[in-house]
């Protein structure tokens, strides 16, 4: 047995041309071995491919169990480098980072934006890149592309076409010394509907906020809010909703449009509103980190203003203290 477990869970980089299209390659772990062919040592790792793979754009909670559960089930390995396809790839990434933060492993997803098997791939390089972070003994969950390496709980997918696809905004933050959080209880897809995005816009209206707010099996609203952190708080109606569904038990969490600066709930009038109607700041986490990490804690059982307190407290280094 090798120290290190390549786990292919499906995406571009494993594709390859057929009559019907792109479709996952049959050979992927030997044309990852022969990119390899002239540096034997870096070729220190096991296969293991999922089964059926993952296509990124349909995965969720259950998916993201599936990872860490085979992250656990082959403990044996110091390292781990997760293939993965790079649409949901950050979300995917920070649950994996908030499920397996008690291990002292070192976990490296990675992709491409172009098949291994096509010329003009990213694919080795990427592979080569994580291959590379791994043996300086990175420790807790990353993501290696475009030669960047990226904490995972803290990065977004910017670009659909360009190498460097992925960027972190707020740049690292530190790791909690221990876990934040104890998982005890696994995510499913029973949690699908548990949380809401609400995209506030230019003429948003209180009608269309609060059909999100009464979703049935809802657990936790993600306000992705202006700037610092602000709302069109002149509109009383849109004001009176979200105090509604705070008074009714459902968690509201603050979370900045904005990719790097964060929440100040304070700065503005149009935030301060939101700290009286006791929604809580999300800081300057990003929206992949802050939905993943949802979806952990209401695995766990929270709920309410026990919820949206565990959502700004830090678990995995996905918040700037």
């Amino acid at each position: 047995m090798h120290q290190t477990l390549l786990i292919y869970a499906g995406g571009t980089i494993g594709m390859q041309k057929s009559a019907q299209g792109l479709v996952p390659s049959t050979v992927l772990e030997s044309d990852l071995r022969h990119v390899l062919a002239a540096n034997e040592l870096m070729a220190d790792f096991d296969f293991l491919s999922l089964q059926p793979l993952i296509d990124s754009a349909n995965a969720g909670p259950a998916e993201w169990q599936q990872l860490a559960d085979t992250i656990k089930q082959h403990s044996a390995y110091r390292s781990y480098i997760i293939l993965h396809g790079t649409d949901t790839m950050a979300y995917a990434a920070a649950a994996v980072s908030y499920l397996c933060a008690d291990l002292n492993k070192s976990i490296i997803f990675t992709g491409a934006q172009i098949p291994l098997a096509l010329p003009g791939s990213d694919g080795a390089s990427n592979f080569i890149g994580a291959l590379k972070a791994r043996d300086h003994h990175v420790q807790g969950t990353s993501l290696y592309f475009g030669d960047q390496l990226l904490q995972a709980n803290r990065c977004a997918k910017v670009s659909s076409t360009d190498f460097k696809a992925f960027a972190a905004p707020g740049g690292p933050a530190p790791l909690p010394t221990k876990p934040g959080l104890l998982i005890s209880h696994p995510l499913s897809s029973a949690q699908n509907t548990a949380i809401t995005v609400i995209y506030f816009y230019p003429g948003i209206s209180a009608a269309t906020i609060a059909s999100q707010l009464k979703a049935p099996g809802l657990k936790l609203a993600l306000l992705l809010s202006f700037g610092a952190g602000n709302i069109p708080a002149a509109d009383q109606t849109i004001v009176s909703a979200l105090k509604q569904a705070g008074n009714d038990g459902l968690a509201l969490v603050n979370i900045s449009h904005c990719r790097h600066g964060g929440i100040d709930q304070s700065r503005y009038a149009s935030g301060r509103v939101l700290n009286e109607i006791g929604v809580h700041s999300g800081g300057d986490m990003q929206l992949e980190a802050a939905l993943a990490k949802g979806h952990v804690l209401i695995a766990q059982g929270l709920a309410g203003t026990e919820l949206a307190t565990a959502m700004a407290s830090n678990l995995a280094g996905e918040l700037s203290e």
